[in-house]
């Protein structure tokens, strides 16, 4: 049976709610309630654990300068970093990784809502000391896919270097995507599978993913649903291990996540409208 993203049987619980199934689905509880960023990244649309800087999260806006921001875990901006040799059209996600220089960020600028781009773009940087005030791209993949353009905004990352593509559902179902580099600067995109049919409702539509740092767990969002996968299951044909409601956060348009290996999940919201407020907030699940 094929299961659809927007269709969710849930009971309520303290924090979020698990989805009935034959099987108890792992506890998720509100470890910190959404806090207010600062209006300078308003538009929100990425998230990524740094891991040369511990503790500090990593945003981006999806428009204006190609600039990248540390966060602590309250939300307070810790560092403002210009990134030279990128532009931006549309980021939309950003992941952690290895590389050659250590510790890189991979940027993902695949934002189409029109589904029309003639190539999407991954940046890989160095993360950035808190100390420097820019940063210098290493390398530039240009990608397109091989079924035509797609609309995404989730972007994962595994150990082993392998990136993903999860297209939104905006015009299509929303399906997986591996990236096949061919060289160091060009790639296809080449689809994997059908994660679910194209929603029925907005709400329903992928805006983030992430890999764990293990790369056991991969997590995928919605605008009000979190959905995580055992990594062999999503890259095969299974479904989510667990998976829950963000209703509790009343999130205004939630945009990203970012997920460590103890199931520490954080997660933003953006607020493109003056009079609002974007948000940084915390969940906790028990992933085994």
């Amino acid at each position: 049976m094929r299961w659809i993203f927007g269709m969710l049987l849930v009971s309520v619980a303290s924090g979020c709610a698990t989805a009935q199934t034959s099987a108890p689905a792992p506890a998720c509880t509100v470890l910190q309630a959404p806090r207010p960023l600062p209006v300078s990244i308003r538009e929100t649309s990425g998230l990524a654990a740094g891991r040369r800087n511990g503790d500090v999260v990593w945003t981006h806006n999806d428009s204006g300068e190609p600039n990248l921001f540390a966060l602590s875990s309250e939300g307070t901006v810790l560092a403002q970093v210009k990134v030279e040799g990128a532009s931006m059209q549309d980021w939309e996600d950003i992941e952690p990784g290895s590389c050659d220089d250590g510790h890189c960020l991979y940027v993902a600028d695949i934002g189409d809502n029109d589904a029309a781009r003639a190539d999407v773009v991954i940046y890989e940087i160095p993360e950035p000391a808190l100390s420097t005030k820019t940063a210098v791209v290493r390398r530039t993949i240009r990608a397109t896919y091989t079924d035509g353009a797609q609309d995404a905004e989730a972007f994962f990352r595994l150990p082993d270097g392998g990136m993903f593509v999860v297209t939104k559902g905006r015009h299509r179902d929303i399906a997986l995507y591996r990236l096949v580099t061919e060289g160091n600067d060009r790639g296809v995109l080449q689809r994997v599978r059908e994660i679910g049919p194209r929603p029925q409702n907005e709400l329903d539509r992928v805006t983030a993913a992430t890999a764990s740092p293990d790369g056991k767990w991969v997590g995928i969002r919605t605008y009000r649903n979190l959905h995580v996968y055992r990594t062999d299951d999503l890259l095969g044909a299974g479904q989510p291990a667990a998976r829950f409601t963000l209703a509790p956060l009343a999130e205004i348009q939630g945009e990203a996540l970012t997920l460590d290996n103890e199931g520490r999940v954080w997660l933003s919201s953006e607020a493109e409208q003056e009079n609002r407020v974007p948000t940084i907030a915390q969940v906790q699940c028990a992933l085994n």
